[in-house]
């Protein structure tokens, strides 16, 4: 009776974390629990769900937990190796991605953003390569679009600038609605010579995400290329303000 209470528990709790109402199902997972303490699911998605409650320290309490109940599930290991990321973890999130890949090495998504946690690290080989063979694997269309900006990222730090700038252009096509990827490209295309594109791509980097120095200051540096150094001006104060 008491599992049965508990498997209850845990799907009205994924019930009302499909209607988005998502502390109804903290509070339905927590019960799932109460009644059955070994269940990793209810773990992991409480887990999931205080995440998106912006609660990560308790998330990786819960998926923790979740690991530790069953170390086979290579779900948890991903779940917590996102919340890792988050926190800007990355070489906790590389080791949990890594653990998942052990389990389900066909896995592409788990390949695609341990390569993602790579590029933060500055570890562009592993993280071209990673993402890669997420790519090759398979990731959901929803997720190709930053996978392709972290393998053209990884080229362009790699030295690599036409195949960078092709990977940006497939992100693009899937998503044209990301600063970095803009950013990235821009720069790929400055380090060719390709001025005149490369100021295209930092003002579109820059109407979507208008705060960011270091598009401004790509652009000061591009518009002095081409001559036009007064029009950076309001660029250049920008970056000098936000660097000191």
């Amino acid at each position: 009776m008491t599992a049965e209470t508990a498997i209850a528990y845990y799907k009205r709790g994924n019930a009302y974390r499909d209607m988005d109402k998502a502390s109804e199902a903290v509070d339905n997972y927590t019960q799932a629990i109460h009644y059955d303490s070994s269940m990793t699911s209810a773990y992991l998605n409480r887990g999931i769900t205080l995440r998106y409650l912006g609660q990560p320290q308790r998330a990786l309490e819960d998926l923790t937990t979740g690991i530790e109940s069953n170390p086979q599930m290579a779900s948890v290991w991903i779940e917590r190796a996102l919340t890792y990321n988050g926190l800007d973890q990355y070489e906790q999130a590389v080791a949990d991605y890594t653990q998942a890949i052990r389990i389900l090495p066909t896995d592409g998504e788990a390949w695609a953003w341990r390569g993602m946690s790579h590029g933060h690290l500055e570890q562009w080989q592993q993280s071209w390569r990673d993402c890669e063979i997420g790519i090759r694997l398979g990731t959901r269309p929803s997720e190709l679009a930053p996978v392709y900006t972290c393998t053209g990222r990884a080229l362009a730090r790699m030295n690599d600038y036409v195949g960078a700038i092709s990977e940006q252009d497939r992100s693009i096509e899937l998503d044209a609605t990301s600063a970095i990827t803009y950013q990235n490209r821009g720069w790929a295309l400055e380090q060719t010579g390709r001025i005149e594109d490369a100021l295209r791509d930092y003002d579109k980097g820059i109407e979507l995400d208008p705060r960011d120095a270091w598009t401004h200051c790509q652009r000061a540096g591009v518009l002095e290329k081409l001559g036009r150094s007064t029009e950076g001006k309001a660029d250049q104060e920008y970056c000098s303000a936000e660097q000191n």
